[in-house]
């Protein structure tokens, strides 16, 4: 039995080296500044990390600020580059970042923790294969037969001028924005309304440069004659690579309580256009309609009784007609049984008339109830029929990577089925994504080794292909329990 050992375990030191300076360091830069950048504009920020030597795992560290706020665009690259009259290896990222405060303020450091292999005569002039120890069954460098070294760098910290919204801005919501579509569509075309009966409208805000939850909620008044509802706003975000892409849905409904000409005003919305530096205005027209009766209201209308009385044709004296008509002691028993019967008809007339009216009413009810049904069938199949067709452009997507043997496109296509089939909680990587899974957790973290070890040439996508051919299967464990937003290790077996 040998004795005990005592290890003191310190973390590696972190580098903040300029280029040239270090075999491992990472360039930040802000891309495509405007002289003038303004609260919630987007910004793009870039990250470099270049390596000497070929790197065996490692991952980012995603910049917080409570100022700002740093969303992840695209894929990372991976590349190799001369510098210098050095051989590189870079990894390539970007973020869209948004100013919550006006000011000075200062963008962080971006951190990098990694593994780089140790005594490589690799050159970094492409992604061989030939240097690296024995492979797994996916291709993948084993960290067991392969002697590296840990790395822990940061870049440089970034100073930024915020301002403030202009002040001769008019809008009622500060909106920022490369481009702005305002756009609409009616359930049916509202030519001629009826009353009391509601008719659906989809208003759709499409906005470049800024995430949909900063897209505002449209504030719709009643106009005359015509009552408005409105629901929540659905908002979406997503990414085309560059630029952050928000997507807003609110929709409405137009009940018109009279008839006759009516019309539904103008939409706008106010935006500022941060290509032009300058304030636009985004506008939906209004409506002139007419709108009729409710045809249930026009066939429930009845005659009104009328009681016999004298005739206003006749010639006779007014005065002859008061004592013809005046009772006397020969006809009173007959004069009160004809007041009777009078008042007796009326009143089966007015109890009709009131049943009549409830049955119009409950009509009314009934059918604006089974149009709201309807409306809500048809936008849940909508719904249904959109999120179908993503999910078949998706698995093209896989598909194709999957045949061409490219793990880059196959890691953005699995990340955008993991957004469909966790709204709201999808992960942010693969190595997330792979703690999800009842199976294939072994093939997706393979994905993930490819491309951080040698560039995915020795990649192979038929059994990735085989295995989410029909989607993303759900682990019924991971289901259950919130998945941390944190970043997760690239290769958590090693670590």
């Amino acid at each position: 039995q040998t004795q005990p050992i005592s290890l003191t375990v310190t973390a590696s030191p972190e580098l903040t080296a300029e280029p040239g300076q270090s075999d491992a360091f990472i360039e930040a830069e802000l891309l495509d500044q405007r002289p003038t950048t303004y609260i919630r504009q987007q910004l793009r920020l870039r990250l470099r990390l270049y390596t000497e030597a070929p790197l065996l795992d490692g991952q980012f560290i995603d910049p917080k600020a409570e100022a700002m706020l740093f969303e992840r665009l695209g894929r990372d690259r991976f590349y190799p580059l001369r510098r210098d009259g050095k051989d590189y290896h870079v990894v390539e990222r970007h973020y869209a970042v948004f100013a919550n405060e006006s000011g000075e303020l200062e963008l962080p450091a971006v951190r990098f923790r990694g593994r780089l292999v140790e005594n490589s005569e690799r050159p970094a002039t492409g992604f061989s294969e030939s240097h690296y120890g024995r492979r797994d069954e996916f291709g993948a460098v084993s960290a067991f037969d392969t002697a590296s070294r840990p790395i822990s760098v940061r870049s440089q910290p970034l100073s930024l001028q915020v301002k403030p919204s202009p002040q001769d801005y008019r809008g009622s919501y500060w909106l920022p924005a490369a481009d702005l579509r305002l756009n609409d569509d009616w359930h049916m075309q509202p030519q001629v309304l009826k009353v009391g009966e509601p008719v659906a409208r989809r208003i759709r805000i499409d906005v470049k440069g800024l995430p949909g939850s900063q897209i505002p909620r449209l504030q719709i008044a009643d106009t005359e004659g015509i009552q408005v509802y409105t629901d929540q706003p659905l908002a979406q975000t997503r990414s085309d690579g560059t630029w952050i892409l928000g997507h807003s849905e609110q929709r409405l409904t137009y009940v018109a309580t009279r008839a006759g000409e009516l019309r539904i005003p103008d939409i706008e919305l106010r935006w500022w256009d941060t290509e032009r530096n300058e304030e636009r205005e985004a506008r939906l027209p209004g409506w002139q309609l007419l709108t009729q009766p409710a045809a249930v209201l026009a066939s429930s209308q009845q005659p009104v009784p009328v009681t016999a009385g004298p005739d206003p044709t006749s010639r006779e004296p007014r005065a002859e007609a008061a004592a013809s008509a005046a009772p006397s002691q020969d006809v009173a028993p007959g004069a009160l049984s004809s007041l009777l019967e009078d008042v007796k008809a009326y009143w089966t007339w007015a109890l009709t008339a009131l049943v009549l009216v409830w049955v119009v009413v409950v009509a009314r009810r009934s059918r604006k109830k089974e149009v709201e049904q309807n409306e809500r069938a048809f936008q849940a199949a909508v719904v249904r029929q959109q999120e179908r067709s993503e999910r078949q452009q998706v698995l093209h997507r896989l598909r194709q990577a999957c045949r061409q043997n490219d793990p880059s496109a196959a890691e953005h296509a699995l990340l955008q089925l993991a957004a469909l089939e966790w709204p709201g909680n999808a992960p942010r990587n693969l190595s997330a994504l792979a703690q999800r899974l009842s199976k294939g957790a072994e093939t997706v973290r393979a994905v993930e080794r490819a491309l951080f070890s040698h560039g995915g040439e020795s990649w192979r996508g038929e059994a990735l292909w085989r295995l989410f051919a029909n989607g993303i299967e759900e682990n019924a464990k991971a289901a259950r329990s919130r998945q941390s937003d944190k970043i997760e290790p690239l290769h958590p077996g090693y670590t």
